[in-house]
């Protein structure tokens, strides 16, 4: 199924996509759409991860992205 997975992904990509990144770039997708802490911890659950390995190995979300959260409550203050 890998090998499989990787090669549909290559021909519609034209770069070399594994599981595990896809892995990344779907919980990445999540966090951006503003999942719940909730909807989180299930992920990782299905991954067969703790919330916090997840956490620390999927986040991939780029600074400003992570900044903006603190920022909108910081706004709502003013």
């Amino acid at each position: 199924m890998t090998a499989f997975m990787k090669n549909v992904f290559y021909q519609a990509t034209n770069l070399p996509v594994t599981p595990h990144t896809l892995r990344h770039i779907f919980n990445t997708h999540v966090r951006n759409l503003g999942a719940s802490e909730a909807v989180l911890e299930s992920l990782a659950c299905w991954m067969q991860h703790k919330k916090e390995t997840a956490d620390k190995y999927y986040n991939q979300q780029n600074i400003r992205h992570k900044f903006q959260a603190g920022w909108n409550f910081v706004k709502d203050l003013l």
